[in-house]
């Protein structure tokens, strides 16, 4: 999570993280418990930031969602493609 949907949310650094929770998803502990129970909530919660993150495209409070290289942000904050 911290390295694709931490503070600095890039659309494919989301795309990775959503990739790899929906691996995580299918893998079953041979030992079900507390630890096993505690493991899938984290990534059950995980995977509602990645798939809300993704969705939101602006920034909002501490969570930057970095431009694409040819992209400029209007006077509200909002990402607009850039005019050559």
């Amino acid at each position: 999570m911290t390295d694709y949907a931490g503070v600095l949310r890039p659309a494919d650094g989301l795309g990775s993280a959503s990739r790899a929770l929906a691996e995580m998803a299918v893998t079953r502990s041979d030992a079900p418990g507390p630890d096993a129970w505690e493991a899938t909530n984290l990534a059950t919660v995980a995977t509602a930031i990645v798939a809300a993150a993704s969705v939101r495209e602006e920034t909002r409070g501490s969570h930057w969602r970095e431009l694409e290289a040819d992209a400029e942000v209007t006077a509200d904050g909002a990402e607009a493609a850039a005019v050559p």
